[in-house]
């Protein structure tokens, strides 16, 4: 992996609680991420980085023309696996679908 893969990986707990709650990116979001922390053991400053690049990649590409996937590899470089996780998020964000552990357990991504 590319150091720029490696710095917008994604650790799928992390994402899955980001995105799950059925609600945008927000500052009180951003505010949360210790507990999010806590509960999946990932360390903050992980946590930090991956709120920080859903939302930046988000931003982005949300009402950009074209496959969400394509632009997001167009505009960052990324391999077309991650592309599609962060095309996955966006939809899941855009539709506030509540994918949060406690609505579907068995979800995994």
């Amino acid at each position: 992996d590319t150091l720029l893969q490696q710095y917008y990986s994604l650790d799928a707990e992390v994402a899955r609680e980001l995105v799950g709650r059925g609600q945008k990116m927000t500052a009180k979001l951003r505010k949360d991420l210790d507990t999010i922390s806590d509960k999946t053991g990932i360390p903050l400053k992980s946590c930090l980085r991956q709120y920080d690049n859903i939302k930046r990649i988000y931003k982005e590409v949300d009402e950009k023309d074209g496959k969400v996937s394509q632009n997001i590899q167009r505009y960052y470089g990324l391999s077309p696996s991650l592309c599609q996780q962060y095309a996955a998020m966006i939809y899941i964000l855009d539709n506030r679908i509540d994918v949060a552990p406690r609505k579907i357990p068995n979800l995994t991504y």
